[in-house]
């Protein structure tokens, strides 16, 4: 389906017709090819995160080249995403580790205040604005701190791998 602007506007059904049926059969095609792709990241998932890995250590190898000189490595991964947050920044307050914690303040305030909103950034407190301290941890700081965490054998022996919600997995990368 191609679409000129400089032809005139079709006044004819048939044309009309015509083109929302190719529109239609785009469309359609979009969507198989969508699904062959999903079906293809799909497949490169298993062979990157199960097959290859299982079957590498299964001869006890980390890497292999191919005829091509592409080299495949297999390499150790950690994911964390905390699942209770309360016993997670409890542990790292415990263990001194809590420097990777942020600290956000957040006021709500009614619409359109722009005034109070300046006056808030002035002295909030001094508003008397109701506010509340929020804590968090951004996700690659999480990340690098449950890596740090479980190659370090004391850590993570003690580390509540479920509240931080670690995962450790292998993966196999093209090089």
């Amino acid at each position: 389906m191609t679409y000129d602007p400089t032809k005139q506007i079709p006044t004819d059904l048939s044309e009309i017709t015509k083109a929302c049926e190719d529109l239609v059969a785009c469309k359609k095609k979009v969507q198989e090819l969508e699904a062959l792709f999903e079906a293809q990241k799909a497949l490169i998932r298993t062979a990157e995160d199960e097959l290859i890995p299982d079957m590498m250590n299964e001869v006890g190898i980390t890497s292999v080249t191919l005829s091509d000189g592409t080299k495949i490595e297999l390499k150790d991964l950690v994911f964390a995403k905390i699942k209770d947050q309360e016993e997670a920044f409890n542990w790292l307050k415990e263990n001194e580790s809590d420097g990777i914690i942020k600290y956000g303040v957040s006021a709500q305030l009614e619409r359109g205040d722009k005034t109070t909103a300046n006056k808030v950034v002035q002295s909030l407190l001094k508003l008397g604005v109701p506010c509340e301290i929020k804590e968090s941890i951004h996700h690659q700081t999480l990340q690098a701190f449950a890596r740090e965490a479980m190659a370090d054998e004391k850590l993570s022996a003690e580390i509540p791998k479920e509240a931080f919600g670690i995962y450790e997995t292998q993966r196999v990368f093209i090089k």
